[in-house]
């Protein structure tokens, strides 16, 4: 029987000679910096409404991290009453829409959008 042997080289993480260096996080420029702000394209659809049925008036407040193609790369929940099992929900939800990218001068760059969300309550019933 031959078996292979890794005992020669150790796994990265216990090879001191090469440490792990973790990349830096991109950097996303704030609405004040840019001299054109993110445009909506595509605003989330109406059924996140529909999945939030029940849940008491509130309103939450998000930030959006967009790349320079206008998707969202990113979305955090700074601020919501949210029960824990709809907060995926909501950031997939809002992980779907498109923007016109921000820009500086005229070059689209990565940035970043806080936004207040006001869920309404929603009965069951149209």
């Amino acid at each position: 029987m031959i078996r292979a042997s890794n005992a020669a080289q150790p796994a990265p993480e216990e090879n001191p000679s090469r440490p792990f260096i973790k990349q830096p996080e991109p950097h996303y420029f704030r609405t004040k910096e840019l001299t054109e702000k993110p445009q909506v394209l595509s605003d989330v659809s109406p059924d996140l409404g529909l999945a939030l049925t029940g849940v008491p008036e509130q309103t939450a407040i998000l930030r959006l991290f967009i790349n320079e193609q206008g998707d969202i790369d990113r979305v955090v929940i700074e601020h919501s009453y949210l029960p824990e099992e709809l907060v995926p929900l909501v950031t997939d939800g809002f992980s779907k829409m498109k923007f016109r990218p921000g820009k500086i001068d005229d070059t689209p760059v990565k940035s970043q959008l806080k936004i207040e969300v006001r869920l309404d309550r929603m009965s069951g019933t149209p």
